[in-house]
């Protein structure tokens, strides 16, 4: 864990994976995700390839994983939100999408999403489900 003082109690660490094309995510994570956990608790942030999420949240109760969705690979984003959620059912999952529908709304939500947001800006208004969840 590149980063993290290793004077800070692993169960202290809070993993947040960004999955996206680009580094928008990442960024916004970087300047708001501390502040969507209590304290004592950091995060550990990790940018990370679709594919490798289930990997990374082996032996996680809790984590949180960031979805970026467009439209060019929606229907293997569904796939990916859907496999972790059922492999995964404790983590927490974010996905970030533009122009999505009410009908893709209510299927994310029935795959187990927490949070659809469009804007990076609209991290912080994720605090009361982030900090509820990591309590």
């Amino acid at each position: 864990m590149s980063g993290i003082s290793p004077l800070i109690d692993p169960s202290l660490i809070q993993t947040w994976i960004v999955c996206e094309s680009d580094q928008r995510w990442m960024t916004a994570s970087r300047r708001f995700a501390t502040h969507l956990v209590p304290a004592p608790m950091t995060v550990n942030l990790v940018s990370a390839e679709p594919n490798l999420v289930r990997r990374l949240l082996i032996g996680k109760r809790k984590a949180v994983v960031l979805w970026e969705i467009d439209g060019s690979c929606a229907a293997r984003m569904y796939d990916l939100v859907a496999s972790t959620s059922l492999g995964a059912p404790g983590i927490l999952q974010i996905v970030a999408a533009n122009g999505i529908t009410p009908r893709d709304q209510m299927a994310l939500t029935e795959l187990g999403v927490g949070a659809i947001i469009s804007q990076p800006e609209q991290l912080p208004g994720l605090s009361n489900l982030c900090l509820r969840y990591f309590k």
